[in-house]
C-alpha cells in the first residue's frame, strides 16, 4: 500500500487509494472494513496509539464518502453507462463468452481468472482489470481484453469474432466504443461518467444503441528491451483482495511507461508467465502499455497454470500435467491471490 516516506503511517496517503475503492464500487460497503485493510497496511510494530488514531481517522472519512455516495447514487434515475456495461457483459455471458468486470489487478490477472473460471463451454473471453478501473476513474477509456478461454493459445480469426461479439453486445446496450480492428489492440469503451451501483437496483430493462466506431489510433511500433523494463520493476506485497488500489503504485508505472517513450502505462507483472501468491507474500511489478492485448501465447500459459490449479483442487489432474510453480496454491476459488 501506499507509503508516505516523511510519515509512513499518514492517513491522507492511505485514503487516496481507499478513496478509490469506494469510488470503484466492487466491494460491498459492508465489506470495506477499515480495521482489517489498516491491518495489511502498517507495519506489525506499529504502535498502538497511532493505529487507534488512523482507524479512528480513516473510519470517519469512510463514513463520509460512503454518506455521499450513497446519495448520488439516490438521485440515479435511468440506466448509468456502468449499468449498461454489465447489461452487455451479460449478454456477452448468452452468446457462450466467459465475460468479467474487475478481474484482479492487471491483465495477467485476469487471464488467470479466466483460467481458473472459464467453463470447457466458453468459446472466449472478455474482461478488464482494476488498473482499467482506474483509468476510467481517472476520465479515460475502459479497455477490454478479449481472446480465448482455453490451454492453447487462440487463432486471431478467433480472437477477432471475439472482439467482434463484444462490439455488438456493447451497441446493443448503447456503450460507444471504439477498435483499431487489430486484435493486438484492446477494445476501448469511450470515457464517461464512473456511475456503479452498491445500494440501488439497475433498470430490469436496458435498450440502447451505439455503432462502434473503428478506431483512429494504432499502437505504434515500439518496443522495449527487458533490462529497460527491470530498471523499474518493484516488489509489491500481495493484499488480501484484488479491489483495493495503490494509487502511488499506479502513477509511478504510469509515468515509468512515459519515460520510456510509450503512450499509456499501466501496473503489469513480471516474471513468466505469471506468479499465483497468497496475502502478505511478495511478487514483482513492472509498467505495461494499457491498450494492448497480451500475446496470445503469455496469455494461454497463464491460463493453463490456473487451469492445472483448478484440476489440482479437484483432484482430476492427469498424469500428464504439471503443477504450478511454488508459492501457488491448488485451489478452484482464490483465498489466495491471484496477483
Amino acid at each position: 500500500m501506499l507509503r508516505d516516506e516523511s510519515d509512513p503511517y499518514s492517513a491522507p496517503v492511505f485514503l487516496e487509494s481507499w478513496a478509490l475503492e469506494i469510488r470503484a464500487g466492487y466491494t460491498p460497503a459492508e465489506e470495506l472494513d477499515v480495521t482489517e485493510r489498516l491491518n495489511e497496511y502498517l507495519d506489525p510494530d506499529v504502535p498502538p496509539n497511532v493505529e487507534a488514531r488512523l482507524v479512528a481517522e480513516v473510519t470517519r472519512e469512510t463514513e463520509r464518502l460512503l454518506r455521499e455516495a450513497q446519495a448520488a447514487e439516490a438521485g440515479w434515475a435511468g440506466p448509468t453507462m456502468n449499468d449498461r456495461i454489465a447489461a452487455a457483459f451479460a449478454d456477452l455471458r448468452t452468446r457462450g463468452i466467459f465475460a468479467r468486470e474487475c478481474a484482479g489487478l492487471t491483465i495477467q490477472d485476469g487471464w488467470g481468472y479466466v483460467g481458473l473460471e472459464a467453463q470447457a463451454s466458453h468459446e472466449g473471453a472478455v474482461f478488464f482489470h482494476q488498473q482499467d478501473v482506474f483509468d476510467a476513474l481517472h476520465g479515460m477509456s475502459l479497455p477490454l481484453a478479449f481472446g480465448g478461454a482455453g490451454e492453447r493459445a487462440e487463432d486471431p480469426a478467433q480472437a477477432r469474432a471475439i472482439a467482434v461479439s463484444a462490439l455488438e453486445s456493447l451497441a446493443g446496450r448503447g456503450v460507444p466504443a471504439a477498435w483499431t480492428g487489430r486484435v493486438e489492440d484492446r477494445i476501448e469503451i469511450l470515457p464517461f461518467a464512473w456511475q456503479r451501483r452498491r445500494w440501488t437496483a439497475a433498470p430490469r430493462e436496458i435498450h440502447g444503441a451505439a455503432a462502434w466506431q473503428p478506431g483512429t489510433r494504432q499502437l505504434a511500433v515500439f518496443s522495449v528491451s527487458p533490462a529497460d523494463l527491470e530498471q523499474f520493476m518493484a516488489p509489491v506485497r500481495a493484499y488480501r483482495t484484488t479491489f483495493g488500489f495503490d494509487a502511488m503504485l499506479s502513477i509511478l508505472m504510469r509515468g515509468a511507461w512515459k519515460s520510456l517513450g510509450g503512450e499509456r502505462g499501466q501496473v503489469g507483472h513480471g516474471g513468466e508467465p505469471h506468479v499465483f501468491v497468497r496475502a502478505g507474500e511478495v511478487t514483482w511489478m513492472m509498467p505495461r502499455n494499457a491498450l494492448a492485448n497480451l500475446e496470445p501465447g503469455q496469455a494461454a500459459a497463464i491460463r493453463r497454470r490456473a487451469m492445472t490449479a483448478t484440476r489440482l483442487a479437484a483432484g482430476t489432474m492427469g498424469t500428464g500435467d504439471k503443477p504450478i510453480a511454488a508459492g501457488g496454491e491448488a485451489r478452484p476459488r482464490p483465498w489466495w491471490k491471484v496477483w
